[in-house]
């Protein structure tokens, strides 16, 4: 599966660290579980530890849940808080992390209108470092990225007009003076849930930005504990002349009552 799905990380050279985004990144956020494994539908846990295995690579994640809406997290490379609003979105972040012996710090802010999500990084003293305001049509999908300068000047942005019967989308980046620097004819399948189980969970699906007619499918099997929610996650990749598991994750979860 493409890792394009997580947001990227652009190291600085000031020790800080910027959380981005881009159309691609905010189509692959459609797919409910890249919203985050601290997730769940029942219950009130007290903390999830999640073991991840991604292509051959390991890796584990421990959330502490303060209360329902403030959540910590720790790994061997770094720590920090998430905070949601009462609908589960993620409204602030924090994060220390280590690169060569050095302290990196990231602190961002999410704020949502009806159709947009803007991203703001922002320094200790809650500074603006700069700012990225997505805007979404009626579908839930991203139409504009744009990228403000810590002044609030816009930088660049981009676009994308869709072709649903196509199963395409026309990629286009412009600078700050509104001149065009790229164009791109990108795919979208707008279709890509193509079975949910019982639990309402994706368990079988394309990948967003791949061809509407693509022979490459996912299956996602997946192991619930009393509550209901899921504490494994396979996903295998199916192509006509083969069929791969590429990822597996497990959650233990612990309840406070």
């Amino acid at each position: 599966m493409k890792s394009h799905f997580c947001l990227f990380l652009l190291l600085t050279i000031t020790g800080a660290i910027y959380a981005q985004t881009s159309i691609d990144t905010e189509l692959s956020l459609l797919i409910p579980t890249r919203q985050g494994y601290y997730k769940v539908k029942h219950g009130e846990p007290k903390e999830i530890i999640v073991t991840i295995e991604d292509r051959g690579e390991k890796s584990n994640i421990h959330y502490q849940y303060y209360n329902p809406q403030s959540i910590g997290y720790t790994n061997k490379s770094y720590r920090g808080t998430i905070h949601l609003d009462s609908l589960g979105r993620k409204i602030y972040q924090e994060s220390y992390s280590k690169y060569k012996q050095r302290l990196r710090y990231t602190r961002t802010k999410y704020v949502y209108t009806q159709n947009t999500k803007t991203i703001l990084n922002v320094t200790k003293d809650d500074d603006t470092l700069n700012t990225y305001k997505v805007t979404f049509n009626e579908f839930g999908h991203p139409t504009k990225i744009e990228n403000f300068t810590p002044d609030g000047y816009l930088e660049s942005y981009a676009t994308a007009t869709y072709s649903i019967a196509e199963g395409t989308f026309l990629y286009e980046v412009y600078n700050f003076n509104g001149r065009r620097v790229l164009k791109q004819l990108k795919y979208f399948n707008p279709y890509f849930i193509i079975n949910t189980n019982e639990h309402g969970d994706v368990s079988e699906m394309y990948w967003p930005t791949s061809y509407i007619e693509s022979e490459t499918t996912y299956t996602i099997e997946y192991k619930y504990d009393k509550k209901g929610n899921w504490t494994y996650e396979k996903v295998v990749m199916h192509t006509p002349e083969s069929k791969k598991t590429i990822k597996r994750v497990t959650r233990k979860i612990s309840y406070k009552n």
